[in-house]
């Protein structure tokens, strides 16, 4: 069974979040996080935790909006962010069979924003503007099209 450490992923956007460590004869780097054999090297960590801020940032914009009458409707998933985040990285984007598909709901704004979505994107769907790529504003926050 392929693994995300296989050469196959090389190239087409996947981000393995864990790694082999090195050979254990040489000395460990120290720059990381160990789960028994698997590694995750500090970079890594930085940009998972980059990610889940900005996320959850764009989260408590549109808590806010909702409330202050700037959107029209909001649901989310905010606390969901470290799952999001780690999903987004691992998708294989693109499109056929060859690619990853994901039914997106209204708890993984994270996920896109891992995949490159920019945040501004996800508050212009939720102020149901023209501008927003998903739906051009015709669709609820969260509902991806």
């Amino acid at each position: 069974m392929p693994s995300h450490h296989d050469a196959s992923n090389q190239g087409t956007g996947v981000v393995p979040l864990l790694e082999v460590p090195p050979d254990t004869t040489d000395a460990l780097p120290s720059d990381g996080l160990y789960s028994g054999m698997e590694f995750l090297p500090a970079e890594r960590c930085r940009r998972i935790h980059q990610i889940m801020l900005r996320s959850r940032a764009m989260e408590e914009r549109m808590i806010k909006m909702a409330k202050s009458g700037e959107g029209y409707f909001w649901i989310g998933g905010p606390g969901e962010e470290a799952f999001n985040t780690c999903l987004g990285l691992q998708v294989k984007k693109g499109r056929g069979p060859a690619y990853d598909f994901l039914h997106l709901h209204y708890r993984n704004e994270a996920t896109l924003v891992a995949m490159g979505m920019p945040v501004i994107d996800g508050i212009r769907q939720m102020a149901m503007r023209q501008t927003d790529p998903h739906s051009r504003g015709r669709n609820f926050p969260g509902h991806f099209s």
